[in-house]
């Protein structure tokens, strides 16, 4: 006799039987085939059992008390969550009818007492074998079901999508071409073949680039080649020639479209007319040039107008023997000529807007030296200005506060032919503002100066151009004299 060691625990048999011998033998019989067996005595055990743990298979008599065998099989086909557990009627019931009705009732098997336990066993196996097969099919079922509803979900955004662009195409206003994988041309937009005359079975094998102006064919066919070569983004201008003979100005823009092994299966992009936008460019270009020929006569002319004003005050201040109506009027020759010279720069420049302070201030200070009559072997000037572009509303107030602080050291700080260094220093800050220092190494303001009392005319009208950039003036007398200057990078808001 085999030992129920010997056999993996199969499947979860429920024997519902009244009769104990029965119950114990059919017991024996499974559990030595490794079923895992479970016994009820009675039919109300019998469906409690099933809704605490339910079977994977259930014997069923049909002759007990309280409850027969039929009224078990159809309270338990009546309930979802036990209508599907296989039922074997096991009876000494031998007649057809009582066989029919245990079917009609959702019986799978019906085993008539005495019975043999190889038939019970062979019947048993044969209706688990069957649920096993009905549950993969179930199974197999639902993956299939769900894939057949991934696939219409993919199917349906796939049309979605075609339906997006179906819609984008018929609502931009550039034309759509498309092409093979090779290049072949496969459709181009109907004005593309309106104005070239072409039709579409001429378009194709690269025909298309006979419509294109003679000049411009062949670099279209090579950036076309190398588009397709390398399978990137083509895009380039061209003249196309239409049939009345005129140059059109087409942009073309086309993206090779790959397939899901990332394979080139076609190209696709866009023809658009931008001679319209061509010329408005043109035309906006000239305009520009235009103003900026009037922008420059501009400076050009306000640069003579002012030079004018310094002369007749150069020429006034030559014929004036009082000597402080000439120191004044040497002083406003050169304020004059310091800010002719911004617009002087200007003219010159390619940049009407801005004035490079680098080229600016050696060409003030050496106008100032030759002004009063400097050596420059006497007062050596030195310069250090970072790369610093000034708008004009900038560029003037920083150009007349050099020239008020020069012109002050040239005339006060090196007196009797006396030696000395100035030194004017511009840059910018981490903190978005820029330091303008001019330093002289003369005999120094006396102690008691106070800059914001003063009643000179120039450091008045200095402490005056701070305030217009809102910067701050500092003044440090350790070593000669230095006024040094801050002020926000955009000078005045």
């Amino acid at each position: 006799m085999n030992n129920p060691q010997d056999y993996p625990l199969k499947d979860n048999v429920l024997i519902v039987d009244d009769n104990p011998v029965n119950l114990n033998l059919l017991s024996e019989i499974l559990s030595k085939q490794g079923y895992k067996v479970r016994a009820a005595l009675s039919s109300t055990l019998a469906l409690k059992s099933v809704q605490l743990n339910q079977p994977d298979l259930i014997l069923l008599d049909i002759l007990m008390p309280e409850m027969d065998g039929y009224e078990v099989c159809q309270k338990l086909k009546s309930s979802p969550t036990t209508q599907d557990i296989p039922v074997i009627f096991i009876s000494a019931l031998n007649e057809v009818l009582d066989k029919i009705k245990a079917f009609s009732l959702g019986g799978v098997d019906y085993i008539t007492k005495p019975f043999q336990a190889e038939e019970v066993l062979a019947r048993i196996e044969n209706q688990l074998r069957v649920k096993r097969l009905s549950n993969q099919l179930l199974q197999q079922n639902s993956q299939l079901h769900q894939e057949l509803l991934e696939r219409q979900r993919a199917e349906q955004a796939l049309r979605h999508s075609e339906e997006r662009y179906r819609s984008l195409v018929m609502a931009t206003s550039e034309a759509v071409w498309t092409t093979d994988a090779q290049g072949n041309m496969q459709t181009l937009p109907p004005d593309w073949l309106a104005s070239t005359g072409q039709s579409a079975a001429e378009v194709q094998n690269d025909q298309w680039l006979e419509a294109i102006h003679p000049d411009d064919q062949e670099r279209v066919k090579q950036v076309w080649q190398s588009a397709r070569a390398n399978q990137t983004l083509y895009e380039i201008e061209y003249r196309l020639r239409t049939v009345e003979g005129q140059n059109r100005d087409i942009l073309m823009r086309g993206v090779p479209v790959r397939s899901c092994d990332g394979q080139v299966r076609e190209w696709i992009g866009t023809y658009t007319d931008i001679t319209d936008h061509k010329q408005a460019e043109a035309q906006i270009k000239a305009s520009l040039k235009e103003k900026e020929v009037l922008l420059k006569e501009i400076h050009h002319r306000v640069k003579n107008n002012l030079q004018i004003v310094s002369s007749l005050l150069q020429m006034q201040f030559r014929r004036t023997q009082e000597k402080e109506a000439a120191i004044v009027l040497q002083d406003s020759q050169n304020r004059i000529a310091s800010i002719a010279l911004v617009h002087e720069k200007l003219y010159r420049s390619d940049d009407l807007a801005n004035i490079d302070f680098a080229q600016y201030i050696p060409a003030l200070t050496a106008h100032l030296f030759d002004s009063y009559k400097v050596n420059d072997e006497a007062v050596v000037l030195q310069i250090k200005v970072d790369n610093i572009r000034l708008e004009i509303e900038t560029a003037i107030p920083c150009s007349l506060i050099i020239n008020e602080l020069v012109s002050n050291s040239l005339k006060y700080a090196f007196p009797a032919n006396r030696k000395g260094e100035i030194q004017i220093e511009f840059h910018t800050n981490s903190d978005h503002t820029m330091t303008l220092i001019v330093r002289d190494n003369g005999i120094g303001i006396s102690e008691d100066f106070d800059i914001t009392t003063t009643t000179s005319l120039g450091l008045t009208v200095v402490q005056g151009l701070v305030e217009q950039l809102e910067g701050t003036l500092e003044l440090d007398r350790t070593q000669g004299t230095e006024f040094k200057i801050t002020f926000p990078a955009g000078g005045r808001r």
